[in-house]
């Protein structure tokens, strides 16, 4: 029976892992008809949650909503109502340190998106590895209607998946794409309609299932490094990530069965 932690707010949340599979999914849920939100206790939830996570190792965890209608719209009303200058500070630096975590999960994570993901439910997407789309979902980051700026890591996340001029036309307007523009932009890997994406969404799972976790787990690193590092310190890290995979007995099992196959 799979593993339940239950994350109680304004929005449910809750990881649950399949001892069978493997496979954790952190399910998005909010009261009847209403969208998933976040707030301040939701993400000192989420944090405890993702901790929690850490432990467990799942060999992957999928970030998906328990309704098709909306993935995450971002932050709580009772959020927005009660913002000021003081109240700021707190709640931007809580959303990045929650966000990072999230994005330096050691196994691959994969925002399966339907429905809506505004705000900073693109920007909780985006911390993810991967964003698989519906056919039926709509992705902004339009906090600029609202007279701010993404605060979750937004900015940096969205100018990396889709480029510097595309980023700044949905920031600058507030405009929704599809999942289809989505794919074409790079923000998701692809799209499809709801049984489709479950089905790629476990394909690719098992997929990366077949290789070596321990390289998934440097291999992510590296790939999230080389955005702030030169080619030179690249290298000295993959040197580093090398070394710690030929220590590791799969690596040498994975080989050792790799060159025997050879003879």
């Amino acid at each position: 029976m799979p593993a339940i932690f239950p994350f109680f707010g304004r929005s449910i949340m809750a990881i649950e892992i399949d001892r069978n599979s493997g496979v954790a999914t952190l399910l998005l849920e909010a009261a009847a008809g209403k969208p998933p939100t976040l707030d301040h206790t939701s993400l000192a939830r989420l944090e405890a949650e993702l901790d929690d996570a850490v432990v467990a190792a799942p060999t992957a965890m999928i970030v998906r909503a328990a309704q098709e209608k909306y993935f995450c719209v971002g932050a709580n009303i009772e959020v927005l109502k009660e913002v000021n200058e003081q109240s700021m500070e707190t709640w931007i630096q809580a959303g990045h340190r929650v966000l990072n975590k999230l994005e330096d999960l050691p196994f691959p994570t994969i925002a399966r998106v339907s429905g809506y993901a505004m705000g900073g439910g693109l920007e909780l997407a985006m911390a993810c590895d991967m964003i698989f789309a519906t056919d039926d979902s709509t992705l902004a980051q339009s906090e600029a209607k609202l007279g701010f700026v993404p605060g979750w890591g937004g900015s940096r996340r969205l100018a990396q998946r889709v480029g510097l001029a595309r980023a700044k036309r949905m920031f600058f307007s507030g405009e929704s794409i599809d999942g289809r523009t989505a794919a074409a932009w790079g923000l998701a890997e692809s799209f499809a309609d709801a049984l489709a994406m479950d089905a790629e969404i476990e394909r690719f799972v098992g997929q990366t299932q077949a290789c070596s976790a321990g390289a998934v787990n440097e291999v992510k690193k590296l790939i999230r490094d080389s955005a702030f590092s030169s080619r030179e310190a690249n290298a000295v890290q993959e040197l580093a990530a090398s070394l710690r995979c030929i220590q590791n007995p799969s690596t040498q099992e994975r080989l050792a069965k790799f060159l025997n196959r050879r003879k």
